[in-house]
């Protein structure tokens, strides 16, 4: 996606969350570690549980604070 090819090439994002605005660097992962937790909390929060082609497409980014 657009979004993914732009924090790639600049990885420093603004992360809004309500009123407040956060300076995050985003950095690409392939960690499964981390993919696996990600997975776990979006079916636990959202009820949703991407199947083995979406999981393997999907760009996951780790946000960190700059």
């Amino acid at each position: 996606s657009a979004w993914a090819t732009n924090m790639i090439d600049d990885s420093r994002v603004r992360l809004r969350i309500g009123e407040n605005i956060y300076e995050m660097k985003a950095m690409l992962t392939n960690d499964e570690g981390v993919r696996t937790e990600f997975l776990a909390a979006a079916k636990e929060k959202y009820d949703f549980e991407p199947n083995a082609e979406q999981s393997a497409e999907a760009a996951l980014f780790v946000l960190t604070p700059r």
